[in-house]
């Protein structure tokens, strides 16, 4: 981790070890928020954790890699709709759901679930980030 990171891979295991902490156990199906039940204090801490891996990033692979490990708690947010992704500003929401859509097309992420491509327009940015996904599965 510390090669693909850099020094602040340290805070990337925190997060790993955070979340899984908070996992439920009970459940194996492929929906996050019943997965894993974070609050808004969680995501700030966890906010907390990727700020200082990506300020720790050694050089610009390093860096690509830690904003592009980033991207799964953007994501959660985004489907959670929990801090900058909150339904109460939705100008803000609409503005964070673009910032993920264009970082996620420019960190080379084309699938938003497994078998499932991120749709190829531009999504609906009042909807969650879960919605951006096309509605056939595609393997090949």
């Amino acid at each position: 981790m510390q090669a693909y990171y850099g020094a602040g891979y340290a805070n990337i295991l925190k997060f790993i070890d955070f979340t899984a902490g908070k996992s439920n156990s009970d459940w194996h199906g492929g929906d996050a928020l019943r997965t894993v039940a974070l609050t808004n204090g969680d995501l700030k801490y966890g906010n907390a954790l990727w700020d200082a891996a990506q300020a720790a990033a050694g050089d610009e692979t390093q860096l690509f890699n830690v904003r592009r490990s980033r991207i799964q708690l953007r994501y959660y947010k985004s489907m959670a709709r929990k801090l900058e992704f909150s339904n109460l500003n939705l100008f803000r929401k609409i503005s964070e759901n673009q910032k993920l859509y264009d970082d996620m097309k420019a960190l080379g992420i084309e699938y938003i679930h497994e078998g499932r491509r991120i749709k190829p327009e531009k999504p609906n940015l009042l909807q969650s980030a879960d919605k951006w996904k096309e509605n056939e599965a595609r393997w090949f």
